[in-house]
């Protein structure tokens, strides 16, 4: 494994880790909305480069989970996230802490970053909007997500998300 390792340099084997992660969570399924068969749902985000985005994202796919978002929170740990499907512009009125915010197409690709939305702002979705994902403050930084990258997920366990 190690002679594999030194043989692709680093970017071979990010590459390899991409491609087998795209294996494991079957990517053929890129316009299927995640979670609308099942509200009730955590997703797993990966970026196109193999890092973990998020681990434990919950579904807000009607009206009153999107309106409610993440409003009710007191905080959000780092792997967290909120999906909303569909997604648009959003606001942070009301909430008590910031967040990170990716504008992604129908193919799960990030069409615009936000970075550290504070509370009592918005942002505007650019055409093309079809998610939005919520998470941590800096998770954007840490993890490396750019415009142009693209996500995928990976329907994990039910969760006890409130609709």
């Amino acid at each position: 494994m190690n002679t594999l390792v030194n043989s692709l340099g680093r970017r071979g084997v990010q590459l390899l880790n991409c491609l087998l992660w795209r294996m494991l969570l079957h990517i053929g399924r890129y316009d299927a909305v995640p979670g609308m068969a099942d509200r009730n749902v955590t997703l797993i985000f990966l970026s196109s480069a193999g890092k973990v985005v998020a681990t434990a994202v919950s579904v807000a796919a009607n009206f009153e989970a999107r309106r409610r978002g993440l409003l009710d929170r007191e905080q959000l740990h780092p792997e967290e996230g909120l999906l909303l499907a569909p997604g648009g512009s959003i606001h942070t009125v009301g909430m008590r802490f910031g967040i990170d915010a990716l504008f992604l197409d129908q193919h799960m690709e990030v069409l615009k970053c936000v970075h550290a939305l504070r509370p009592w702002r918005a942002a505007l979705a650019p055409l093309g909007t079809q998610y939005v994902l919520e998470l941590a403050a800096g998770r954007l930084v840490e993890t490396g997500v750019a415009r142009g990258t693209r996500l995928f997920w990976l329907e994990c366990r039910a969760a006890g998300v409130r609709e």
